[in-house]
């Protein structure tokens, strides 16, 4: 199809349906536009739940949608990324998630200086690793013009990807700024171009502004388009702020463990490392720390969740991944509790939440509290 003349300024190959709709009015392009809208009318009889989705991590990654993944620098993004990208391509469930066995395409936009490294450390995690549907693209590619977005659904097209990362923005973005909503846009159709023509889940690594507090760099255009947003903070914890499809999930604690990789031409050691959990370290379990011993707000945390479990807690049976007879309670009703415990009401909401994290991984690295999902309670070991 040929564009029309106003349209002719796009990045090549940029002509899809929301270009014709903006093209010069005539009876015949009314009447196509309209006959394909009356065809996609739908009785609210037939409109049903999807009630399964498919995912790749379940509650995290929805097929088919679109995530970004960012924070400070050195705080673990792309061993983060790539950690889940293994879980995946292994179909190893990721801290308690369950997860759908994927192909992975990931794009270092930086080249393989440096993602090699991380690679080998990566098999050292996943033995299987070598063997599973995990391919690499160490090339620069521009999201923001010309015909990369339309090369790139090409070229990925044979291998079906189930899940493409794009690390960084930054790189990816060419000449656009990513500060101008225009350019962003822009970016994002591009970007939206992969993930149709692909069918996958498409993540992107970015970069928190100067004030971590303001979220991610650049436009909101790209918060308000994408569909999980995933902040990694200085404490290397992985927190969920949105997720269009479905509940925001408690935050994953986690930390990088060193992995020795050789020696290198000068005798000197050469290492990466690889994301461990901080609930279920690789390195020794230190000594529990025991309920009389908790101080602060990890105390307040504890009694909270005391208070929470005799206002909301429930038991099952027969669950897989929750023990039986054991009260449970959600992690939003653990959370409104302490916020009433521990604070006045006049306390930022940021402080809150900051505060309750690190109350959350001391009670968790000290095997007092078990939390799977959206759901909490205490290990029947500690008390």
């Amino acid at each position: 199809m040929t564009p029309p003349p106003h349209v002719t300024d796009m990045p090549l190959g940029v002509y899809d349906e929301g270009a014709r709709i903006g093209a010069e009015v005539s009876p015949n392009i009314v009447t196509e536009r309209g006959e394909e809208l009356r065809a996609k009318f739908k009785a609210i009889h037939a409109v049903q739940p999807d009630l399964n989705k498919p995912y790749l991590i379940k509650r995290w990654l929805t097929s088919g949608t679109m995530s970004v993944i960012y924070g400070p620098s050195h705080v673990g993004k792309t061993f983060m990324a790539l950690d889940m990208a293994a879980h995946i391509a292994c179909g190893v469930d990721w801290n308690g998630y369950r997860v759908k066995a994927g192909r992975v395409l990931y794009i270092a936009c930086e080249g393989e200086a440096g993602i090699s490294e991380r690679l080998a450390a990566l098999r050292s995690k996943f033995p299987t690793l070598n063997e599973s549907p995990f391919v690499l693209l160490p090339t620069k590619i521009d999201l923001f013009k010309g015909i990369d977005c339309h090369a790139l659904a090409y070229a990925a097209s044979e291998f079906d990807p189930d899940l493409i990362i794009v690390d960084t923005m930054s790189r990816a973005m060419g000449d656009g700024d990513e500060n101008k909503s225009q350019d962003m846009n822009r970016f994002v159709h591009s970007c939206e171009v992969v993930r149709d023509g692909t069918a996958a889940h498409l993540m992107i690594i970015h970069h928190s502004g100067k004030d971590v507090a303001k979220g991610m760099r650049g436009s909101s255009a790209l918060k308000a388009a994408i569909d999980i947003e995933l902040e990694i903070n200085d404490d290397r914890e992985l927190m969920m702020h949105k997720q269009r499809d479905g509940k925001k999930q408690p935050f994953v604690a986690f930390d990088l463990k060193d992995v020795h990789l050789g020696v290198d031409d000068d005798g000197d050691d050469a290492n990466s490392a690889v994301v461990v959990n901080q609930t279920a370290p690789i390195a020794p379990i230190k000594p529990k720390l025991t309920i009389d011993k908790l101080t602060g707000h990890a105390q307040a945390a504890w009694w909270s969740l005391d208070e929470a479990l005799n206002k909301h807690g429930k038991t099952v049976t027969g669950k897989r991944d929750i023990p039986d007879n054991v009260p449970h309670v959600p992690f939003d009703d653990w959370r409104a509790e302490f916020y009433q415990r521990a604070f006045a009401p006049d306390v930022p909401s940021n402080t809150k939440k900051k505060t309750f994290q690190r109350a959350v991984s001391k009670l968790s690295e000290s095997k007092l509290i078990s939390i799977f999902n959206d759901v909490v309670w205490t290990r029947t070991d500690a008390k």
